[in-house]
């Protein structure tokens, strides 16, 4: 098969949603021939331009005339790494392209909770935007893939359409050694400067921390929200690093206050890749059904339930049900003959 693949630049970003989308690009590559056209970050008079004429997230000249050109080859699939992409959808759709569209979010779930967060007026702004562009995104997609269910429920709440597979997050599978883990016990926050990782880190600050004596380790550049706050002493902040996976190697545990988002979350995803317990709200674990998976952590609804879950800790290096869990549902073994089978099926 051939593809097209249109997604933003997965090259140079680390974040849940890079690795998801180069996670779908490798996909593509193992099942076919696979293009890439990449839509860069735009800048803020792009921005404002795509906003006032309601244009695809992105455009522009170069890129309309880039695309243009695409469109006068052949492609079994166009697939679109991301619903705000809407307007270049329906160009493709209305060319007779075949199209995939893939939802990291239902991005009007996404940016109603930033705006709420922030209360910054062009994140409101931003809400009809993105949800016009998201409307021609499911309306003119040949078939639709959520991350979970309830990303396939609200796009029928919303839109009147639901998901046409279901494709979780997944990473490579690793060889793990308990005899490779180091001590001492601390638990793992992983996260990006954005809003809902920024609410689970004060939360961990001022709730969690005060009433545990283990050190909590907190990774990646959502410490800059956090750069002149009072630390608990069992608090470290470690910013950006070179290699997150020793960190997630010697971690006794993954603690994951999430409240807000859509989606499924990557860094839960990550925890059981490298055979951790995880500790979360529901939020942390949506999508992932930890109700048949008891095993794998436990979901903490307020601070005294992870004061608990924390003191219940086992001294298990490696968590084998989380691992199991991994294996069957979450691996790009896994993913992979999940869209392989999809493809097949849909294939004319």
């Amino acid at each position: 098969m051939k593809f097209l693949d249109i997604s933003r630049d997965f090259t140079f970003k680390g974040d849940g949603g890079s690795v998801v989308t180069k996670r779908n690009f490798n996909l593509l590559s193992e099942l076919g021939t696979t293009d890439s056209f990449f839509i860069p970050i735009p800048s803020l008079k792009t921005r404002m331009l795509n906003f006032l004429y309601r244009q695809s997230y992105g455009a522009t000249s170069a890129l309309n005339i880039k695309l243009r050109e695409c469109l006068n080859r052949e492609y079994d699939f166009v697939f679109f790494d991301g619903s705000i992409y809407g307007g270049y959808l329906k160009r493709v759709s209305d060319a007779g392209f075949k199209t995939i569209c893939f939802f990291h979010n239902v991005e009007k779930v996404y940016y109603e909770a930033k705006a709420r967060h922030t209360k910054a007026v062009m994140d409101m702004m931003m809400v009809p935007y993105i949800t016009h562009n998201e409307r021609l995104s499911v309306g003119h997609a040949s078939y639709i893939i959520t991350l979970n269910q309830r990303d396939s429920d609200d796009l029928l709440r919303f839109y009147g359409r639901k998901a046409d597979l279901i494709l979780p997050s997944s990473f490579p599978s690793l060889e793990l050694k308990a005899s490779d883990i180091k001590t001492p016990a601390y638990l793992l926050f992983v996260g990006t400067n954005f809003f809902a990782n920024v609410e689970g880190v004060r939360f961990i600050i001022e709730k969690i921390a005060p009433q545990t004596i283990m050190p909590i380790k907190i990774v990646g550049n959502v410490n800059e929200a956090f750069k002149d706050a009072a630390l608990p002493d069992n608090v470290e902040m470690l910013g950006r690093v070179d290699d997150i996976s020793s960190y997630y190697r010697n971690a006794s545990a993954v603690i994951a206050p999430i409240f807000s988002g859509s989606g499924l979350k990557t860094k839960t995803v990550e925890a059981l890749r490298f055979g951790k317990t995880v500790l979360g709200t529901s939020e942390a674990f949506e999508g992932i059904d930890i109700a048949h998976n008891p095993g794998i952590g436990a979901v903490c609804h307020s601070a005294s339930d992870f004061v608990s879950a924390i003191r219940d800790l086992s001294p298990t290096a490696i968590n084998k049900a989380s691992l199991s869990l991994f294996e069957k549902c979450y691996s790009d073994n896994a993913a992979l003959s999940a869209l392989r089978n999809f493809l097949d099926r849909i294939v004319q």
